[in-house]
């Protein structure tokens, strides 16, 4: 099988299935398109886009319309009636997002505008698009970052003219292909790279037309075409025999920025799969190394076995290496043997080691550094290189990739009106404190299965608010492990006027599925009033590391709209459909918060390092506990081992006075 990685963007675990399977060869998408575009600029200033469909002629001339959605956010312009108001001759400024790219330039033709600007809404250019059938009219792509001087010109007359533009991304990622590793295992995955953006294929329904599009969709089909020649060339051949020498002689080297967790191992060529005589391959299909995700409390050694197989008629003696690409986050990756020959028609195996010790395991990130799309990873190429080259006979690379984290471990225990806390762990910790407010039973939602959540107090100003604002931080501490944030959702269900019905939802989800239907890997904290379904104030990044079992969801008390409130939980997975609630025989459990009179102290935060331990004073309200009772407190540390261990649990009780 060969499939597409996915256009989902550069986040960590967005490839996408049925690529992921071990055997399947996803391909990620490279531009390949040309090293300059057709450019235009706007007169008399410094702005620049790519003309995408090559319309014209230029100069044009017209009066800027920037649409507005309901909101008043930049439009997408993805329907006919988003138009209503451009006036024949204007040229519209849309924003990309949800629907396909194209159908901004057929709406704006067909309503009349001389010209449609794109605005990307991710770094970069938009993919060039090439001929949009029925559109003569310019497309034109611009940057993210020129979106404030672009939108400055709105009810102006600008001129749109001729220039030449360097294509920033070729012979690199496209901007929309899928990244790595594997939900689940952390497993390498896209394998390869091909061409896909502003691909010229057949036009469907076109008669001898042809059509210009880009995504991971034309990536694979053009991969599944060397495929099919690797197929005939060596008919004996089984699957991943196929995928082997594709992966194995693809051209890492041909890619501006390669980076395995995105590209594979680099280019696909046909010629030099097609020709391949020896190819290298590791359990399962997989055709990579997994050395996977990896808690760390001590020295950790890991080996994996890989085959060379030689087709040909003479013996084949290869150097091998690891190459790691990027950080090696002081792990250390070899060989064994650095040798190996390999008989004619013969095979011959090394193994791939990983050592992690002590010292690196330490020294590694803390746990909030893989956030928000990033990932503390160490990934590179094992090569091996033939003594001597012969038709056929060329180096094999082999993919291998690790997410490590080093785990401190935090404990938390009462005292006389004092919490102590002390790192026992080799990682360095922090200690978060909240009050415990609900707690679930394990059996819902496996990946974000609720376990408890607490709620925390700060001033305004720790979130650059109103100093007479106050900063709230729901925690919720689940069962299980995430790949990443992004891939569930949170509800907090404020309740405000005491009547049952949620009236605000403080929800943590992916920021790409809420505001343009697609995901992007960013899980951000949006606070929306029901009623209206309006977003209410900004939106804050969810704190919740890649590979976790805690999240911190942050709002203000003035979004929420009141002192006092009453709130429950839900969680929904994104990817499998399964959900869970803190609930009780008669519906969901709820909490209440009174902003002006809190029961307990929260808002301590503690470092410490290995070895480290410190007492924290805590503080109650007798009278307050009666109106707003808590369970205790929860001491969150992110780099403490996933499930209960990364949020202790104090009970109030046990503290005493």
């Amino acid at each position: 099988v060969v499939a597409a990685a996915g256009n989902d963007g550069a986040s960590a675990y967005l490839v996408g299935g049925p690529s992921t399977a071990d055997r399947a060869l996803s391909v990620a998408a490279i531009d390949g398109s040309a090293p300059t575009f057709p450019g235009v600029g706007i007169a008399g200033t410094t702005l620049t886009g790519v003309n995408s469909n090559e319309g014209g002629p230029l100069p044009v001339t017209g009066t800027v319309r920037v649409l507005r959605d309901a909101g008043g956010a930049i439009g997408l312009g993805c329907l006919p009636g988003d138009y209503s108001a451009v006036v024949a001759g204007d040229i519209v400024v849309t924003v990309r997002g949800t629907c396909a790219r194209a159908d901004r330039a057929i709406n704006g033709q067909a309503a009349g505008a001389a010209a449609v600007i794109m605005l990307n809404n991710s770094a970069g250019l938009p993919p060039f698009e090439g001929n949009i059938p029925g559109v003569t009219i310019p497309f034109v792509g611009m940057t993210a970052d020129d979106e404030a001087a672009v939108v400055a010109t709105d009810g102006t007359s600008i001129t749109l003219e001729t220039t030449s533009i360097a294509n920033p991304t070729y012979r690199a990622a496209a901007s929309f292909t899928s990244a790595g590793p594997r939900p689940g295992d952390s497993a390498p995955k896209p394998d390869i790279a091909g061409p896909g953006v502003a691909l010229v294929s057949a036009g469907v329904g076109s008669g001898s037309g042809v059509t210009t599009s880009s995504g991971t969709s034309m990536s694979s089909p053009h991969t599944a075409g060397i495929a099919a020649l690797v197929r005939q060339a060596h008919p004996s051949w089984k699957p991943v025999q196929i995928k082997a020498a594709m992966m194995n002689t693809a051209d890492a080297s041909a890619l501006v920025d390669f980076d395995p967790r995105r590209e594979g191992t680099g280019l696909v060529r046909a010629g030099a799969a097609i020709a391949a005589r020896a190819i290298a391959t590791t359990t399962r299909g997989r055709n990579s190394v997994t050395f996977g995700y990896e808690a760390l409390r001590k020295v950790h050694h890991e080996e994996h076995s890989v085959a060379l197989r030689n087709y040909s008629a003479d013996p084949i003696t290869y150097d091998v290496a690891a190459n790691v690409v990027g950080d090696a986050l002081g792990t250390v990756v070899s060989v064994r043997p650095t040798e190996v020959t390999v008989p004619a028609g013969g095979s011959a195996q090394f193994k791939a080691v990983l050592d992690v010790d002590p010292t690196a395991a330490a020294a590694l990130p803390p746990a909030d550094e893989s956030i928000l799309g990033d990932l503390v990873s160490m990934r590179g190429l094992i090569v091996a290189t033939p003594r001597e080259t012969a038709p056929g006979v060329g180096p094999l690379s082999v993919p291998f990739g690790l997410v490590p984290r080093g785990l401190s471990a935090v404990t938390a225990s009462a005292g006389t009106d004092s919490i102590s806390v002390r790192n026992k762990g080799l990682h360095a910790g922090n200690a978060d404190f909240y009050a415990w407010q609900l707690s679930g039973a394990p059996g819902g939602a496996a990946r974000f299965d609720l376990r408890a959540v607490g709620l925390q107090q700060l001033p305004g100003e720790a979130a650059g608010a109103d100093p007479s604002d106050r900063v709230l931080v729901f925690a919720v501490s689940t069962f299980g492990r995430f790949d990443s944030a992004a891939e569930g959702e949170i509800d907090i269900l404020v309740d405000i006027n005491n009547d049952g019905i949620p009236d605000v939802v403080v929800v943590s989800i992916d920021e790409g599925l809420l505001t343009a239907g697609s995901f992007n890997g960013v899980a951000l904290t949006f606070t929306i009033d029901l009623a209206t379904g309006q977003q209410i104030g900004s939106a804050i990044p969810t704190t919740a590391a890649m590979n976790g079992s805690t999240l911190l969801l942050p709002t203000l008390a003035s979004w929420i709209g009141a002192d006092e409130f009453s709130y429950s939980v839900a969680s929904f997975d994104l990817l499998t459909g399964d959900e869970d609630a803190i609930a009780g025989s008669s519906g969901l459990l709820s909490a209440s918060w009174n902003v002006a009179t809190t029961p307990v102290s929260t808002g301590d935060f503690v470092s410490l390092d290995p070895g480290g331990a410190v007492t924290v004073t805590v503080t109650t309200s007798s009278s307050q506990l009666k109106k707003t009772p808590v369970l205790g407190w929860m001491v969150v540390t992110s780099d403490d081992a996933n499930g209960a261990a990364q949020a202790d649990l104090v009970a109030l009780s046990s503290v005493t006075e």
